[in-house]
């Protein structure tokens, strides 16, 4: 029997009925929208292992399938267009044939490139740790354009003037320091970072 597009939540929930018997592992379940529009369809199934996908009506008589990628990836989802008259069978063979093998190379790089990008940055909060312990501050405390990068801090001092740095993480291993000092404490900072040697 064919499929028909005037239910399209009914031939989506067919389809998943389908690919779990196809392949059951990875335990396919349909999340409910928390408010279903009226204005657009939209099915979502989500796997165990955190992968998901969407369906949604665009053209007449067509679905759009399109796998979810992890929250943080930068990465553009993978996408199939079906026939809606097909049988769910088809439309489940479809996605197992088109779709589920490439998404799922791409969702485990996906995750891969998320934990190397929160292993930096947790290198990067160690460095902005270490510079404002060497000036008697706390952590970093106000972030300055992108917080992944630059951290600002008052520094200590024995009067009232201003005093401010910024720390700039190039990679996880160097830093760049800058100082917006009063004029005789820059004078001061720069005798110690190059001492005078007598003739």
């Amino acid at each position: 029997m064919k499929s028909s597009i005037d239910d399209p939540r009914k031939v989506c929930a067919d389809v998943l009925a389908r690919l779990r018997e196809i392949d059951p592992e990875p335990n396919w379940q349909e999340v409910p929208e928390d408010e279903p529009s009226s204005c657009s369809f939209r099915f979502e199934m989500r796997a165990d292992d955190g992968r998901g996908i969407v369906a949604r009506t665009q053209t007449p008589g067509m679905l759009r399938w399109f796998g979810i990628m992890a929250v943080g990836s930068h990465a553009a989802g993978l996408e199939i267009r079906t026939s809606a008259s097909r049988t769910p069978q088809a439309i489940a063979l479809d996605l197992c044939r088109r779709l589920l093998p490439k998404y799922a190379t791409a969702y485990a790089e996906a995750l891969a490139q998320i934990e190397a990008e929160e292993r930096d940055l947790r290198s990067r909060d160690a460095q902005f740790a270490i510079v404002a312990a060497a000036v008697g501050v706390e952590a970093p405390i106000m972030p300055h354009h992108d917080p992944r990068y630059t951290r600002s801090f008052p520094l200590p001092t024995t009067d009232n003037s201003e005093t401010w740095g910024r720390v700039f993480t190039h990679d996880t291993t160097h830093v760049r320091i800058e100082m917006t000092l009063p004029t005789e404490r820059a004078v001061q900072v720069l005798a110690v970072l190059y001492p005078k040697t007598e003739a």
